[in-house]
């Protein structure tokens, strides 16, 4: 997979909260707020940590039985969202 070893980080300034269902994310400088299906609320939560691409697919992996190249999809997916709405640094 391309850019395995890429560190995501969250960029400062958001606030997230872990909803039962996903989880939800205010961009005060931007005044939006993003709403995360569970899967992406996973990914942003590592994003947070700073994770590499290859250490959020194996987390999700661990935790979903999907076919690893579905959950590559879903992350390489996932990641284009967060950096196209200017979330992550």
């Amino acid at each position: 997979m391309a850019k395995d070893n890429k560190i995501w980080r969250a960029r400062k300034g958001l606030a997230f909260r872990k909803l039962v269902d996903g989880g939800m994310l205010f961009d005060q400088k931007g005044q939006q707020v993003h709403h995360f299906n569970e899967t992406a609320a996973v990914v942003w939560e590592l994003c947070a940590r700073g994770q590499t691409t290859a250490e959020i697919v194996a987390r999700l992996r661990s935790a979903y039985e999907v076919d690893e190249t579905q959950i590559v999809a879903d992350v390489q997916e996932v990641l284009k969202d967060f950096s196209g709405s200017d979330l992550l640094q």
